[in-house]
């Protein structure tokens, strides 16, 4: 059994009146991942978690700072705080990625190039070197992460050089700004890096 804690996105349906959200399609893929019988999904941090995955959805407080960003902020930092306590992995998609981006010292700017499919280039990583990583991938984001803070190592780029998909030199943190979950179709590629990340 697996127990995963998927941090949502909030969204603020009336004023302050917030639901949490979660796209159905990045559960489906979590689910595919893991075999559903031996995987359950908690949308806060419980005990006996194995894996925390971090969302896409919300921007940075440090770029917008309204409530529902505020909220989704704390969630995130209490995710974070609570992997590295317990030393288990944590991965963000998207806007997840570029929170444990900033938490890390890194560099975000915006960018309008991001929304569709562009070229992915691999760096050399011992990690991950026996898994073939695709020639291209998709993006959605409206900001761009251009530079790691010294603690963070790149693994992939895109064209414009701003980072995909980024680790942690010592710590189980895992960065990755393309979302498997809207493909065409789920991509093997995709559920064996999350299986290598979460090291089951």
């Amino acid at each position: 059994m697996i127990n995963i804690a998927l941090i949502p996105t909030i969204r603020e349906q009336n004023k302050n009146q917030f639901e949490a959200c979660v796209d159905l399609r990045l559960i489906q893929f979590i689910k595919e991942t893991f075999s559903r019988k031996k995987t359950k999904i908690f949308f806060s941090i419980k005990k006996n978690i194995n894996l925390v995955i971090l969302s896409g959805g919300n921007d940075l407080t440090n770029i917008k700072k309204n409530k529902k960003n505020i909220l989704r902020d704390r969630l995130n930092l209490k995710a974070l705080n609570y992997a590295a306590q317990k030393n288990i992995p944590i991965v963000g998609y998207c806007g997840g990625a570029q929170y444990l981006a900033f938490k890390f010292n890194s560099k975000i700017s915006y960018s309008n190039k991001h929304v569709g499919n562009h070229g992915l280039y691999t760096k050399k990583n011992n990690f991950f070197n026996n898994l073939l990583f695709p020639k291209a991938t998709n993006s959605y984001h409206k900001y761009k992460i251009h530079r790691l803070g010294q603690n963070l190592q790149e693994i992939c780029l895109a064209p414009d050089k701003s980072i995909e998909f980024f680790t942690h030199k010592k710590k189980k943190i895992y960065g990755i700004m393309w979302h498997p979950e809207r493909k065409k179709g789920i991509i093997n590629f995709d559920k064996k890096l999350l299986k290598k990340i979460s090291c089951i």
